[in-house]
């Protein structure tokens, strides 16, 4: 092979080392605030906002909950005795100001992220100054391993924002056509559930935000393993995120709350790209419930504690995404090939991983394609639409078990 010819791998190899995974993440949020900037000096987005972050609606969720997830890999991550005491003690006092002065957003525990997290990240940020040598670097990775949930979150606001001034139309008629085309539209039971069980939805809607936080849990369980994992979660996490904010661009949908109000038999869609609020085009495929599937599947080997809390937290995020008129069937359903692609790109090289990849990523540009143009539902027929949806969710369940079982025998050689 000529030299230039192996210059990808080995470019590839070299930015996958685990010392280098963190920077490399960096990098990329750094590259989020430099196209949002770019598109603001050509007028199509407001530039960044470096205001005091408002910390009330469901939005600051995502972002205390991130925060909360700091907290946690502060004091999982091997701190030493006398970080994990500052923690803990300038964490209690924030609190209790914050608290005293009324600071403290509304709502459940995740409102204790901002005095947790923010004493977190100081205590790491401080291990970092004082550290020299060998340690600085190690305190270095620390600090950038705590820091990256709320870094993420922050990067996530610019990318769904984005689409609104990019996509004046969206594509929900197509996309609520191929579920009526089922015969059945189970968001609209599931809502009727939520709303006689409250407790129900107030669990359904927390977890429902606390992807930061479960990614931040499964991240530590794998960094103190015993032996490393098979598939790293932080990069799965990575990778889906950032392909996911990309494919929002190639179908823009918004959703059945956003598109027809709280009642959505009273308010049918056109078969034709149509304008709508200016909220973020955000749901297909359904990031949420690939972050769901990757916590599921990567909690494998970790216990059956883990297990059961990663079904839980996968079973209540997708009781929400339809109950609250947040995505529609179909968004769910792209999400499977789409997590499957995302695992096979961050395993290890084997035959499952090539076909899975493959299968995976062609599957969900072919749903994408196929939904955009309206073919699923120019004449729909509710056995075709159920084949195409089992067909999509059991073949790509199937091969990312296969993708797992031949993982575990590889990642010595890989």
């Amino acid at each position: 092979m000529a030299p230039g010819g192996s210059l990808v791998p080995r470019l590839l190899r070299y930015i996958t080392r685990e010392d280098r995974r963190l920077y490399v993440l960096y990098a990329l949020l750094l590259l989020a605030f430099a196209a949002n900037e770019a598109l603001a000096a050509a007028g199509l987005l407001p530039p960044v906002s470096f205001e005091p972050i408002r910390l009330r609606g469901a939005g600051a969720l995502f972002i205390l909950t991130a925060l909360l997830g700091s907290f946690l890999l502060q004091l999982g991550l091997f701190p030493s005795r006398r970080e994990v005491i500052a923690t803990l003690l300038l964490g209690a006092a924030m609190a209790a100001l914050w608290a005293s002065q009324g600071w403290l957003p509304e709502g459940g525990p995740e409102a204790l992220g901002v005095p947790l997290g923010g004493a977190a990240l100081l205590v790491a940020a401080g291990s970092v100054a004082v550290s020299r040598g060998a340690e600085r670097e190690r305190s270095r990775q620390r600090f950038m391993a705590i820091a990256l949930p709320p870094s993420f979150v922050i990067a996530s606001t610019l990318g769904i924002y984005a689409t609104v001034p990019l996509h004046p139309k969206v594509f929900d008629g197509f996309i609520r056509a191929f579920d009526v085309s089922l015969g059945v539209e189970p968001g609209l039971a599931l809502a009727r559930l939520v709303a006689a069980a409250p407790p129900l939805g107030f669990v359904a809607g927390r977890i429902y935000f606390a992807a930061p936080l479960a990614f931040a849990g499964l991240y530590l369980l794998q960094r103190r393993a015993r032996t490393p994992p098979p598939i790293d979660v932080l990069w799965a996490f990575a990778l889906a995120s950032v392909a996911g904010f990309a494919l929002y661009h190639v179908l823009p949908v918004v959703g059945p709350v956003v598109a027809m109000g709280r009642d959505p038999l009273s308010a049918p869609l056109p078969l034709a790209p149509a304008d709508a609020p200016p909220e973020p085009r955000n749901c297909m495929p359904s990031l949420h419930t690939a972050w769901a599937l990757l916590v599921l599947w990567n909690s494998r080997e970790r216990g059956p504690a883990v297990r059961v809390a990663a079904a839980l937290f996968a079973g209540f995020t997708l009781l929400a995404t339809l109950a609250f008129g947040l995505h529609y069937l179909v968004d769910l359903v792209v999400a499977v090939p789409f997590a499957l692609a995302v695992q096979a790109a961050v395993a290890p090289r084997s035959a499952a991983r090539r076909i899975g990849l493959l299968a995976g990523s062609g599957a969900t540009l072919l749903w994408l394609a196929a939904l955009r143009t309206g073919v699923l539902v120019a004449r729909p027929s509710v056995a075709v639409s159920w084949a195409l949806v089992l067909l999509t969710v059991g073949a790509g369940l199937l091969l990312e078990r296969r993708i797992w079982s031949e993982s575990l025998p590889r990642q010595a050689a890989v």
